[in-house]
């Protein structure tokens, strides 16, 4: 039998958030028991002084938005969800999405790095989006009700109006993401809409029902209660259910096009029409007849089979149609080799990247790709074909010295957060740590790569990971740990100073993290794959290190093991490796690791740094704690 989850839903709060626990817990009291509550908005800014009151015992309450004092919402029994991004919350995949307040520039959302995280969250999640939750109503909501049937007390302007209340990039998100049910805070009134029929792509049809509640602070009604069966229990034929009186659709109306195409003119190029899918077929109709929309599902990233990667067989095509697919590329291919690969991710901004790797089964096939192949047309458009590669540092020897972080006789490197100091490395706890827990590894000497490192040095690293691997477990936490290698250019003097994440996750958390590290990787359109440790390797730091050098050194010009490629590489609590070499021309997501990180901990508000600082002696505060933690565990005291 199926086990409904019961939800509780409140509108904006307005730093009024006493107010706003005391309200939820009556309706919880008088109503319940909830599973879960959500607040559609923020709930604390800078100023806000922390809640006097807690959710009830057994209730978890969610808002969106950032908490700008740290871990105080997380004390008082509230989670901070983040900007944007998807969740899994009591069994549901909840999509959320924070705008801000006041209106919104219709030219203004769609590259948004907000949207754009949400829509690569998208990407990853295996199945329906149960509740999408935003601070702002979508533009065009209101669009197609029946008389009479139309948000009460809103006034809405002629379609494509500027001055139309609600958000584009909300709108954008919600045709991406089809969820069953949308709930919105951002207007004085509450509207709850006609359920809506999604477009089919190809998967049968969605229902969205759309509730938008109005602020505490309004008389109008500001709470709404569901009772509901996660879409994963569900069956196909219950997901597709259209219930009576449903419109079509508002969202791919007249007010978001118009509101896109006045944005687009207004900025002289061309148009978010291409961020909505199916944007843009017009151009291939016949010529002055009736624009027909077409029922082509928007394109996907090639997530690629996993297999491991040889350059050797490998070629990067660049300039690909934003529509190709495998099955176009492989009968591409067809006349040089037999395709066994292909890879194609998102960029930075969400959207698909114009070029992809494709490995074929020899490398004489991939050469014959790039002899032949490169200069045609596919659909359309003149492609390029070169061998791949992995991403290459500069030559030039890391020097460190003055302007570099880590660098221990830098005037730049915060000596207050060092915790403990081997003769190789040291341990300091990270500058915006997303936990007390959360600590770098870092070598003495300027290097750019646990890969390069002097085996001594290597071989410390790996008793500090297992030191701290120790003390972790005594607090019921497990290690996982990451390495990002990039050949960033402000990374200070001598290039980038080889660090490595670690961070102590809760033990019921921890056998996720592999999965969390993989779904991650695909939504940036790459896989990871397990280091060869062999049957000695994690306790051996010398064959580790050999196999990771082997994996992630690029050919030197006589075709030997040279220095080594980029690479991300996730270190589980087993003490397993997962890496993947990141290839040139390769964009890789900088706050993967992090954003993976603190999403095993509960705290995906913290993935981004910035909203991590804190004052000189709050900083001091933790590492002196931490200090006094790792003390009987630290390798230096033994």
């Amino acid at each position: 039998q199926m086990s409904a989850i019961k939800v509780l839903f409140c509108g904006q709060v307005h730093n009024n958030f006493d107010a706003a626990i005391k309200k939820i817990n009556a309706v919880n009291q008088k109503s319940g028991p909830f599973d879960v509550a959500f607040i559609a908005g923020p709930a604390v800014s800078a100023a806000s002084s922390p809640p006097s009151v807690k959710p009830a015992p057994g209730l978890k309450l969610y808002c969106l938005g950032n908490d700008p004092s740290g871990l105080l919402l997380e004390s008082h029994g509230v989670i901070c969800l983040g900007r944007s991004g998807v969740a899994q919350v009591a069994g549901l995949n909840v999509a959320f999405l924070d705008v801000g307040a006041g209106p919104q520039p219709p030219g203004s959302s769609s590259l948004d790095p907000e949207v754009a995280a949400v829509r690569q969250a998208l990407n990853s999640l295996e199945g329906e989006v149960d509740v999408m939750l935003t601070s702002q109503w979508p533009l065009g909501i209101y669009d197609g009700c029946p008389a009479g049937m139309g948000p009460e007390g809103l006034d809405i302007p002629p379609a494509g109006s500027p001055q139309a209340p609600g958000s584009l990039a909300v709108a954008q998100v919600a045709v991406y993401a089809r969820p069953r049910y949308l709930v919105a805070g951002g207007q004085e009134v509450q509207f709850v809409r006609l359920p809506y029929v999604n477009p089919d792509v190809g998967v049968g049809v969605r229902v969205t029902r759309f509730v938008g509640l109005a602020p505490l602070s309004s008389k109008a009604k500001n709470l709404h209660a569901l009772s509901l069966v996660p879409s994963g229990i569900m069956d196909v034929d219950a997901l597709s259910a259209r219930p009576e009186g449903c419109t079509t659709s508002p969202l791919e109306g007249a007010s978001s096009r118009a509101a896109v195409a006045a944005a687009a003119a207004q900025r002289g190029k061309r148009g978010m029409q291409e961020d909505l899918p199916n944007a843009g077929d017009w151009r291939w109709q016949q010529p002055g007849a009736k624009r027909q929309r077409s029922e082509r599902p928007a394109p996907q990233p090639i997530a690629g089979r996993g297999l491991p990667q040889d350059h050797s067989r490998s070629v990067i095509m660049r300039n690909v149609p934003w529509h190709a697919t495998e099955e176009d590329v492989v009968a591409f291919f067809a006349e040089v080799g037999q395709v066994e690969d292909v890879w194609r991710g998102l960029n930075p901004e969400g959207k698909l990247n114009s070029w992809m790797r494709v490995q074929l089964t020899t490398p004489e096939g991939a050469e014959r790709a790039v002899e032949r192949l490169s200069g045609r047309e596919v659909q359309g458009r003149q492609v390029t074909i070169e061998m791949a590669r992995p991403r290459e540092p500069s030559q030039r020897a890391p020097v460190g010295g003055e302007g570099c972080w880590f660098c221990l006789g830098s005037s730049t490197v915060d000596v207050g957060l060092i915790a403990s100091v081997g003769e190789e490395c040291y341990v300091a706890v990270d500058k915006g740590p997303i936990t007390p827990t959360h600590v770098l590894l870092v070598p003495i000497d300027h290097a750019p790569c646990s890969a390069v490192l002097p085996a001594a040095a290597f071989a410390e690293f790996e008793r500090y990971l297992s030191a701290l691997s120790t003390c972790f477990a005594a607090r019921g936490l497990a290690l996982v740990a990451f390495e990002r290698f990039l050949t960033l250019r402000k990374s200070g003097a001598g290039g980038n100073h080889c660090h490595i994440n670690a961070i102590g996750v809760p033990a019921s958390e921890a056998k996720r993290a592999e999965e969390v590290f993989q779904a991650a990787a695909r939504a940036a359109g790459a896989e990871l794959t397990e280091l060869d440790l062999g049957p000695s390797g994690r306790s051996n730091p010398e064959a580790c290190q050999a196999a990771l050098r082997a994996a992630v050194s690029a050919p030197g010009p006589s075709g030997r093991a040279g220095h080594p490629g980029e690479y991300f590489m996730a270190v589980l609590p087993d003490g397993r490796r997962l890496l993947h070499t990141i290839q040139k021309g390769e964009r890789w997501p900088l706050n993967l690791g992090r954003e993976v990180l603190a999403e095993l901990v509960g705290a995906p508000s913290r993935a981004n740094w910035k909203e991590c600082t804190a004052s000189p002696e709050e900083e001091v505060a933790v590492t002196e704690r931490f200090k006094e933690d790792f003390k009987q565990y630290d390798p230096t005291a033994q």
